[in-house]
C-alpha cells in the first residue's frame, strides 16, 4: 500500500522524467501494483539525482526498490529479500533479459515496458 501521502507529490514528477512512453506504463502499473499490495508500505524518494520507489514490509525492511531513469525503471531486490530465500537468482534470469548482481549481493533487473513490469509483478506474488 501507498504509505498515506509520504512523498506523493513526488510520483507526478517521477512519472515526468520518463521519457519514454513505454517505460511510463511499466512505472504506473509498478506504482499502481504496489498501491494494492497489503504485504508493503511504498513510497517515492529522491536522494540528489536519483528517483527511486522503495517498498517496505511490516517489519520495516525493505525488500524492494526501483530507480527511475529517463528510459527504464532498474528495479533492485534488495538484501532482505535476496536472503529470504523467496527468490530464486536464476529464475529472475531466465525471465527477464538484463538482470545482474551488483558488490552488494543485491539483484537488479531493468524493466522497460509494461509487459516486463507485469512479469515482475507475477514474480512478487509468488
Amino acid at each position: 500500500m501507498l504509505t498515506e501521502t509520504k512523498n506523493a507529490e513526488l510520483l507526478p514528477q517521477h512519472l515526468e522524467h520518463i521519457a519514454s512512453q513505454k517505460t511510463r506504463d511499466a512505472f504506473m502499473f509498478l506504482v499502481g501494483a504496489a498501491a494494492t499490495d497489503n504485504r508493503f508500505q511504498c513510497h517515492g524518494t529522491v536522494k540528489g539525482v536519483i528517483r527511486d520507489f522503495r517498498y517496505f514490509d511490516a517489519s520495516r525492511l525493505q525488500r524492494y526498490a526501483f530507480i527511475v531513469n529517463r528510459e527504464s525503471l532498474l528495479f533492485y531486490f534488495r538484501s532482505p529479500a535476496v536472503k529470504s530465500g523467496k527468490h530464486n537468482f536464476a529464475e529472475i534470469q531466465a525471465l527477464f533479459t538484463d538482470v545482474s548482481e551488483n558488490n552488494s549481493g543485491e539483484w537488479t533487473v531493468c524493466i522497460q515496458d509494461l509487459a516486463e513490469a507485469q512479469k515482475l509483478s507475477d514474480l512478487l506474488q509468488k
